[in-house]
């Protein structure tokens, strides 16, 4: 019998190789791009097409709503954050290259940890509703972040990272501000929306952008003369395609990283450790919160304190001119800024300071100050989510 079967599987793969090299195949039709949406990775598989409506219970959909605005919210502050820093490029960094890469190594980074804390959030809806889930919670948390990821960088065109590389090229759409301050808020939000959305459409990326982006060497040198020639349409989409494909797989790559080190270690603990998951969860968070503020030894000043509590009293909504009228009611600048670098006292002056280096340096200096101001743990802000 065995002899029967070895000389019928040699029939077999003699036929086979007889097949492939008098027929040759064609190449196989490369996948999509985005078809590793669906499939596994690290053990753990998203929803597919990203559709967490139809993935998930209709009693469990408002919770799970807060847990992914709180995601958004946060992925939101960290791209903000940077954006002080692409305002300051003109005149701080000599080459764009290094911007990229470390602003985005650290995108990924951050981004990657915080969505994973929020795990344990997934994990006890998972855990109070499982005669309506036949998934691993695990899984389960990991489907649904991972859908929240693919919605806010707006995947798989990628239009939040597009808009950021634009910003990191030439800076903020330009538009014609107007002189009197007390013009209309909601034309200006205008205005430089339709600024944002033509640039959208005219937009070319220079040479140097392509040549750093591409895999291939023939394309790395370039004329440094060259460097911010425009190129074409066709040129333009592909560097765009490249930049959005590598952000999300790194991102992705390092989410998984961090859930497959969730599932080690439950499974390490054992029953008793499943039971007090959340418990280790929020332990995780608190601690990736402590090691990424700077901690002294000296109690913060009251005066520091008391500034932000009023910044965080600001509605998010509120910001730009605006942000800066509602501040400058209750507060002035803080006296470090005018006593070392000649700031002016009120808010409104220092964002519509006369000289454009000026005004850029203080509108940067600003937002940081409110980022700042939000971020502290157990704000009212992030305390309820608002």
């Amino acid at each position: 019998m065995s002899a029967k079967r070895s000389k019928s599987s040699r029939k077999v793969r003699a036929e086979s190789s007889v097949s492939t090299t008098s027929k040759p195949e064609k190449p196989p039709t490369p996948r999509s791009t985005w078809e590793v949406s669906t499939q596994e990775h690290a053990n753990f598989a998203a929803f597919p097409n990203e559709d967490w409506e139809a993935a998930t219970h209709p009693s469990l959909r408002p919770a799970v709503c807060v847990i992914r605005g709180k995601i958004l919210e946060m992925a939101g502050a960290l791209f903000d954050k940077l954006d002080s820093y692409v305002d300051l490029h003109g005149y701080r960094a000599r080459r764009l290259e290094s911007i990229i890469a470390k602003h985005v190594d650290h995108l990924q980074r951050w981004i990657a940890a915080d969505a994973s804390l929020y795990a344990g959030d997934f994990r006890r809806i998972a855990a109070a509703n499982a005669e309506v889930l036949e998934d691993d919670p695990l899984n389960w948390a990991y489907a649904q972040i991972y859908s929240t990821l693919h919605e806010f960088l707006k995947l798989p065109r990628g239009d939040k990272l597009r808009d950021w590389l634009m910003c990191v090229c030439d800076g903020e759409p330009k538009i014609d501000e107007p002189t009197n301050r007390s013009s209309d808020l909601i034309s200006i939000v205008k205005a430089r929306l339709k600024a944002a959305v033509n640039r959208a459409f005219s937009w070319r990326a220079p040479v140097w952008l392509y040549a750093y982006l591409s895999d291939r060497p023939s394309d790395k040198a370039y004329n440094p003369e060259d460097a911010w020639s425009r190129l074409n349409e066709e040129k333009t989409n592909a560097v765009f395609a490249k930049f959005v494909l590598d952000f999300w797989m790194g991102l992705e790559s390092s989410f998984a990283g961090h859930m497959q080190n969730i599932r080690v270690v439950l499974a390490q603990q054992g029953k008793a450790a499943l039971r007090r998951s959340g418990e280790l969860l929020e332990a995780a968070r608190t601690k990736a919160t402590a090691r990424k503020r700077k901690v002294t030894t000296r109690p913060q000043d009251r005066m520091v304190s008391t500034r932000r509590k009023i910044i965080r009293l600001i509605p998010k909504e509120v910001k730009g001119d605006a942000y800066c009228k509602a501040l400058g009611a209750k507060l002035s600048t803080p006296i470090s800024w005018q006593k070392n670098e000649k700031c002016p006292k009120s808010y409104n002056d220092a964002y519509w300071h006369s000289d454009l280096d000026e005004r850029q340096k203080w509108r940067a200096r600003i937002w940081d100050e409110r980022y700042k101001a939000c971020k502290i743990p157990n704000s009212p802000t992030l305390a309820t989510g608002e």
